[in-house]
């Protein structure tokens, strides 16, 4: 009787292991079709094959930080954020889930959310201009902390002082804050470098910046 039980642990636990490694076969299989047409820039696809990926394993760091970007290429950001959120839960030290969760909360107007996951990258990685700019971006849209804004705006513009997009961030502050003598500087600054640069969304922004700007100025 006893042998008898004892094939017939064997027997299941036989089976789990042959469940276990074909989901693990599926999803290899998935998750290397979504990567290549990631690589193609045909998203729509890989999204495809990302969620079937997803069938088979949750809860690894890969699966979620591509889905939450899979999501965030298909203009998806509620759905973006769950899988973002995890990865960086999972690996709490990666700057690139940190920095890509703060902006899809932010968009998604989880504030508080923002700023923890922004900061978590500034430790990680002080002198990135892209984390410095986008939590900088966070402390003005949410909180509307323009003294906090302006000091992170500070620090992007000693790691770089020629990115026409860090103008127009000073130039909304303080325009928004009444002082539209230093918002016309800044939007001014913006449009003489992203010409310079021939940024032609920059350009186009900065312009219909200070035409409203002179409209509250006159």
């Amino acid at each position: 009787m006893k042998r008898f039980y004892l094939l017939i642990i064997l027997m299941i636990s036989f089976g789990a292991l042959a469940y276990a490694d074909d989901q693990q076969v599926y999803y290899d299989r998935y998750f290397r079709i979504a990567e290549k047409y990631a690589g193609k820039g045909n998203f729509s696809k890989a999204f495809d094959s990302y969620k079937k990926a997803y069938e088979y394993k949750q809860d690894t760091f890969e699966i979620n930080m591509a889905m939450g970007l899979a999501y965030n290429e298909i203009k998806d950001t509620v759905h973006a954020e769950p899988h973002l959120l995890k990865a960086a839960e999972i690996e709490p030290f990666n700057l690139s889930a940190n920095l890509a969760g703060g902006v899809i909360c932010r968009i998604n107007k989880n504030y508080r959310k923002s700023v923890e996951l922004l900061e978590q990258a500034y430790r990680i990685s002080p002198f990135n201009f892209s984390v410095v700019y986008e939590l900088a971006n966070t402390y003005w849209v949410g909180p509307r902390n323009a003294r906090k804004a302006i000091e992170y705006l500070e620090r992007a513009r000693s790691i770089n002082a020629h990115v026409p997009r860090l103008y127009t961030a000073y130039g909304r502050i303080y325009a928004e804050t009444g002082n539209y003598d230093e918002a016309k500087g800044y939007y001014l600054k913006a449009l003489d470098l992203s010409t310079d640069q021939g940024n032609k969304k920059v350009i186009a922004q900065a312009n219909d910046a200070l035409k409203r700007l002179e409209r509250k100025m006159f």
